[in-house]
């Protein structure tokens, strides 16, 4: 049963770039479309430019470091997909083998295309679930928020964008998926009798169908598109922008990949209204800090270090947790520092009027400001 999907095509080969292209292009030319019939304008291919690269975004520094994390992702994607292959399979095959050997008794099924398609889809829905928990996981937890922050950095979302993150959060996100997608494998490898290859096959399929299926590219885009009810079910373009909002109302919401189920289980979606108002970036200015090359690779690093260092290596990673330990170091590492003391007041001599106006301004002020 060699290299099974729903459509008996290898989804590893599609090129992904391909797709991103036709995809933004599609629906900028469908929203273009329904501006000009809107507003009767006439169509011009300079508009049409504009439309698709507003200039605004374009020439921003944010813009220039997207495109130059995109093609350094180049070089640090694949050995990461290794990983994460590697440990699928090792892991899959460890749970096929311990089924093999404690239920040898149990009959293998042959698989048919109902059977392909629940086992896909199941493995979706775990690499899915994976996906929300390291989501999750990188804005709860301090620690690895300062990893995360790179993607949240940026102050125009564009298809670059998605790759706007850093190398060791992006490892975490493989080994976590890697690991809750094994077991599910290794479950069918045992029960049906699929090979890795088939595994795979399976797996490269349920992710490009979900990609496809809430236009992946667009997430990372000026097009706040919305799937009206169907944001109950998948995550739409305009839900995931929100996410990437500095307002803080909408801090910690929609933490989904490709599925909104979790986030409404979980009580993190939110649907944004039709023009809600939506400020990308980070709070205080704080995007400035990654605004280099060094600052989106190394920074993040040393901030890790610096939380470990004044807090305790203890504090800092389970600060997050959701017991009370965890919500007290979480407390701690995000306390404001406290705000320097005013200086004591020197009384004015008995005789000196004008030093005592000057003072007793000064106490005003610093009791108005109290």
């Amino acid at each position: 049963m060699d290299n099974v999907s729903l459509f008996g095509f290898d989804f590893t080969r599609v090129p992904y770039f391909g797709y991103t292209v036709a995809t933004f292009f599609g629906a900028a030319v469908a929203l273009y479309a329904f501006q000009i019939m809107r507003s009767g304008s006439r169509i011009g291919i300079r508009q049409f430019l504009a439309h698709c690269f507003p200039a605004s975004g374009w020439k921003t520094k944010s813009a220039r470091i997207d495109i130059l994390v995109y093609l350094a992702s180049k070089l640090t994607s694949r050995p990461i997909a290794w990983v994460g292959g590697l440990i699928t399979i090792s892991m899959a095959a460890a749970v096929q083998m311990a089924l093999e050997t404690h239920l040898s008794i149990w009959p293998q099924v042959e698989a048919g295309f109902l059977e392909i398609a629940l086992c896909s889809l199941v493995i979706f829905l775990a690499m899915d679930f994976a996906n929300y928990l390291t989501h999750y996981v990188q804005h709860v937890y301090p620690l690895f928020w300062e990893l995360h922050k790179v993607h949240h950095s940026a102050t125009f979302l564009n298809p670059a964008t998605t790759k706007r993150m850093h190398p060791l959060g992006d490892l975490i996100d493989a080994v976590v998926s890697a690991v809750m997608t094994a077991l599910p494998m290794g479950l069918f490898a045992f029960h049906f009798g699929f090979t890795i290859v088939d595994l795979l096959a399976m797996y490269a399929t349920a992710n490009f169908l979900g990609t496809v299926l809430v236009l992946d590219t667009l997430r990372h885009s000026h097009f706040p598109i919305s799937f009206g009810k169907l944001d109950a079910l998948i995550i739409s373009p305009h839900m995931h922008q929100l996410h990437h909002s500095s307002l803080e109302h909408h801090w910690d919401w929609n933490f989904g990949n490709k599925l909104s189920i979790w986030d409404w289980m979980f009580g993190t979606a939110y649907k944004p209204a039709k023009g809600e108002e939506i400020v990308y970036g980070l709070p205080q200015g704080a995007h400035e800090d990654y605004e280099s090359i060094y600052g989106t690779y190394v920074g993040p690093l040393a901030k890790m270090g610096a939380l470990c260092r004044r807090h305790g290596v203890v504090t800092a990673v389970i600060a997050g947790m959701p017991f009370r330990l965890g919500r007290e170091a979480r407390a701690m590492v995000n306390a404001k520092p406290p705000a320097p003391s005013a200086p004591p007041l020197t009384p004015p001599a008995a005789n000196d009027t004008g030093a005592a106006n000057d003072a007793g301004i000064g106490l005003t002020d610093r009791i108005s400001e109290a």
